[in-house]
């Protein structure tokens, strides 16, 4: 059997005013994913856990077929595995985002998407200025950076460290959501310092951020491998460190292709061909794409449309007809969340999916979206116990 995971990342919406009250996935051309309903099975998915935040760390989790509430650290540390940090047992890691802040409002929480060669420059030499905290920054992709600090350091405070995600306040005040809790004071004056280094000794052309905001903190996990789990060889494909650290500590092979950005302007054709070639020798391909998620946090409507139309065309379309070579095969489509282009943030809402294939039996989807899905659910599939039922179910 050869299977294909497809997650368009934050692709789960509410209905847009100028979509027609339509939904993105209703209101887009999007007919190879409405055939994958059409011919299989569609549904509601839990991926987050009550009590839990819906970043794309505990829902990588749950569709990856793994616990979160028994298995998640934090997210930074999956990002370290995937930039091939090895974490100390007595480190902590962070994530660093450089990011704009204007009249205390979080503007932009990427710092306007510089270019990872821009932004590797700003860590080198940010590095210097911090040197003396005893932390280091390991640059990563983009605005996505990785923050490693000793848990000795962070200790001074009460309470637990309490660290928002920059995208969950887009275009709000950010004094509400300063660090707070043991460790706070070290993290403020990190980013108190990148501030003031980006004003007065950092420059160049087409780096538009003015400060650094620190979050998703947490230690190593201990993970089991994907194949003793589940018994099969996956592959993964992303252009984010945080689902190739996932992928990493599960032991799957990690594919990076040439031109995959995690933004709109990302190898959509590249994916799907590598996609195919990496059927040939592993049982599982997850093939993920960010630019929907990029267009939820910047309340860009078209883009999302556009963006779940391309993949609709230009990976789901090659991907479902190589699929069709192999006697036995199976296609699963699912966002991990929501990121609404009303909100521009992650909402812990059940989330549409559909997957068909051999062995899958219809329950007469009329195509694929959140109201259909939400139509034809008894109740939503608990989010880790869905990789049992896509691999084994008959």
């Amino acid at each position: 059997m050869k299977y294909i995971f497809f997650i368009p990342d934050g692709l789960g919406d509410y209905p847009v005013k100028e979509l027609g009250d339509k939904t993105i996935l209703e209101y887009a051309n999007v007919p190879n994913l409405h055939g994958v309903a059409q011919k299989g099975f569609c549904s509601l998915l839990k991926t987050v856990p009550d009590g839990m935040e819906p970043g794309s760390d505990v829902c990588g989790l749950s569709l990856m077929g793994f616990d979160p509430k028994k298995y998640y650290t934090g997210r930074a540390p999956l990002e370290a595995a995937s930039m091939g940090v090895t974490l100390k047992p007595n480190e902590v890691a962070l994530r660093l985002n450089t990011v704009l802040i204007q009249n205390e409002i979080m503007a932009d929480f990427s710092g306007g998407h510089p270019a990872t060669e821009k932004s590797t420059e700003f860590v080198h030499q940010f590095n210097e200025q911090i040197s003396d905290l005893g932390v280091k920054i390991h640059p990563g992709m983009m605005y996505r950076h990785l923050l490693v600090i000793p848990e000795e350091l962070l200790q001074e405070g009460n309470g637990e460290l309490g660290l928002t995600p920059p995208h969950n306040i887009s275009g709000k005040e950010v004094s509400p959501y300063q660090p707070k809790g043991k460790g706070s004071a070290l993290i403020s004056e990190i980013q108190k310092r990148a501030t003031s280094f980006l004003a007065n000794g950092f420059s160049l052309d087409g780096f538009n951020a003015n400060s650094a905001w620190v979050w998703g903190n947490g230690k190593a996990p201990q993970l089991p491998t994907f194949k003793e789990t589940y018994g099969v060889d996956a592959s993964l494909i992303s252009a984010v460190d945080l689902l190739r650290g996932l992928g990493t500590y599960l032991d799957m092979e990690i594919i990076k292709v040439p031109g995959a950005t995690g933004y709109y302007d990302t190898n959509y054709t590249g994916k799907a061909e590598y996609a195919m070639e990496a059927l040939k020798e592993k049982d599982l391909v997850f093939v993920h794409v960010e630019a929907t998620d990029e267009a939820g946090h910047n309340g860009h409507v078209d883009e999302k449309v556009k963006a779940i139309e391309t993949c609709d065309e230009l990976i789901v379309k090659p991907l479902l007809k190589e699929l069709s070579s192999y006697k036995e095969w199976r296609f699963l489509v699912t966002p991990d969340h929501y990121t609404p282009v009303a909100t521009r943030n992650h909402v812990a809402e059940p989330v549409p999916f559909a997957m068909c294939g051999t062995g899958i039996n219809s329950n007469h989807a009329q195509g694929y979206s959140e109201t259909v899905a939400a139509q034809l659910a008894k109740e939503p599939v608990v989010g880790h116990e869905l990789m049992g039922q896509f691999l084994h179910s008959s």
